[in-house]
């Protein structure tokens, strides 16, 4: 009967010491680690928790002091006894703005809580928008070019438009004065163009940022006129100048019909050396009236294909 209680007082023994090493076990090891791809409203915190053998919850807070505020929602690490990585992703945060954050494990063996770290959001960036109006335009001709800038503190800062003309080889030249910008960041410049151009606009702040490009074409310029032969009546005789001189183009004589523009005759361009401009001819025989206009192609690259306005020629008496 001694022995029986001898064992059994053992047991009760070995029992309780089990249970107080339960009720012992370590509290989960903390680490609050650094910030990563951090920008202007969002940040991804990390860190890592060592579970010590007992099932473990994570979570950060976080906020503008260490005061916190905030919390991100509550993720396990399992009951491991190595230190495994944990993260949270941020976001709605205020740009160029310093928070504090840090991580907090729990677990049956207690709390822990990691050290208080920080990182500062990004400036929100500016940025440039351009647009050019008419594109094309004709040789010789005004260009509006305007756009915005976008971003914290956008007014009154000087931008610059610069130009890279065709075959866009050499590098980019400022096109007349800087101008500043609206108080809300836009700007306009107007400029007279002579080939086709790439052209941007630059933030000559520092650091200065650039707009991307815009190829303005500029077409040929056509004059286009009608003349009726005194002895054949039928017989129109269109001519026209091209600036700036082209030799060789084709130019197309044009009828507007039902069906729209259609081809009713075909010439070349003429040009002198050193001339400005260049002329073409061509007789048709017109017994109807109509609308007519010239297109002169061109390939080069240079420009583009120039139209004429619209000539109307009576009908045949």
């Amino acid at each position: 009967m001694s022995r029986l209680v001898s064992v059994f007082s053992f047991v009760l023994v070995a029992a309780a010491a089990g249970s107080a090493t339960a009720v012992a076990a370590t509290p989960p090891g903390v680490n609050t680690g650094g910030a990563k791809a951090v920008t202007p409203q969002t940040a991804t915190i990390t860190g890592s928790v060592n579970p010590h053998g007992a099932p473990t919850a994570y979570y950060f807070r976080f906020g503008t002091s260490t005061k916190y505020g905030t919390r991100t929602t509550t993720g396990s690490a399992g009951a491991g006894t190595k230190s495994v990585g944990v993260s949270a992703a941020l976001s709605g945060l205020r740009p160029v703005t310093s928070y504090h954050y840090q991580l907090v494990a729990f677990s049956p063996a207690g709390t822990r809580i990691g050290a208080d770290r920080t990182f500062k959001t990004k400036q929100i960036p500016t940025t440039v928008a351009l647009t050019a109006s008419p594109n094309p335009v004709t040789y010789g001709g005004a260009v509006s070019i305007a756009g915005t800038l976008t971003g914290p503190d956008v007014g009154g800062k000087q931008v610059a438009l610069q130009g890279n003309p065709f075959p866009f080889v050499g590098p980019f030249q400022q096109i007349g004065n800087a101008v500043l910008t609206t108080p809300t960041g836009g700007y306009a410049f107007i400029v007279p163009m002579g080939v086709t151009t790439q052209l941007r606009v630059v933030d000559l702040a520092k650091p200065s940022i650039t707009s991307p490009l815009v190829i303005q074409g500029v077409a040929l310029a056509v004059s286009l006129r009608s003349h009726r032969a005194n002895r054949h009546r039928a017989r129109v005789r269109f001519v026209g100048h091209v600036t700036p001189a082209r030799a060789g183009n084709a130019v197309l004589i044009q009828r507007h019909g039902r069906r729209g523009w259609r081809t009713v005759g075909l010439t070349l361009t003429r040009a002198k050396a050193g001339a400005t401009y260049s002329r073409f001819s061509k007789r048709l025989r017109v017994h109807r009236g109509g609308r007519f206009r010239a297109i002169v192609r061109t390939a080069g690259g240079d420009y583009t294909d120039g139209v004429s306005r619209t000539v109307p020629v009576r009908r045949q008496r």
